[in-house]
């Protein structure tokens, strides 16, 4: 696959079950640039990528994007008229809503762990604190937090790959789009 970029959340199971996610789909609001990785909020019913900060509420991690049958978006024989970039990037037509409804795939679940390269080095003690997203979606911001944010880390991953060593981990959704409302 020719990924277009190299940040996202990447998948790397769960913190409660051996099977595979559960995946949702929502259609994609009008002219939205949503990538493989992508943390997706829901704006009138509509996906669309967070905009990262605290109480953006997150519906999943964008697994898949496919036509209104289901077809991926890059097999032949998918009816799309957005913009399709490498194998992971979908730009939605001004009228998705109403006409072609392209749908995100995502992981809604606050169980799944998601592999992500910060923006900054993680360091041990930020394990089980709480972080915000880059204005894309698409990774882990600024230092941790004891303040709920949008993502915890759940474990740091001490390799020295990437362009910023030692900041990688694990993550998981803290606030859900889904979660049960306050009492």
């Amino acid at each position: 696959m020719a990924y277009t970029s190299s940040k996202g959340f990447l998948y790397r199971g769960s913190m409660i079950s051996p099977s595979e996610p559960v995946v949702q789909s929502f259609i994609i609001d009008n002219s939205k640039t949503i990538t493989i990785g992508d943390a997706i909020t829901l704006a009138a019913g509509f996906a669309t990528v967070s905009a990262g900060v605290g109480g953006d509420n997150i519906a999943g991690i964008c697994v898949g994007i496919v036509d209104a049958s289901g077809i991926p978006v890059w097999q032949e024989g998918a009816d799309v008229d957005g913009t399709l970039t490498g194998d992971d990037t979908y730009a939605s037509a001004a009228d998705n809503q109403t006409d072609k409804k392209c749908k995100v795939q995502v992981v809604p679940t606050t169980t799944a762990l998601w592999y992500n390269e910060a923006d900054s080095t993680l360091a041990q003690a930020e394990e089980g604190l709480y972080f915000d997203l880059t204005n894309t979606g698409d990774q882990v911001t600024g230092t941790g937090n004891a303040t709920k944010a949008t993502m915890q880390l759940v474990k740091m991953l001490s390799t020295a790959s990437g362009p910023n060593s030692f900041g990688e981990g694990l993550f998981k959704i803290a606030e859900s789009y889904f979660q049960v409302a306050a009492a």
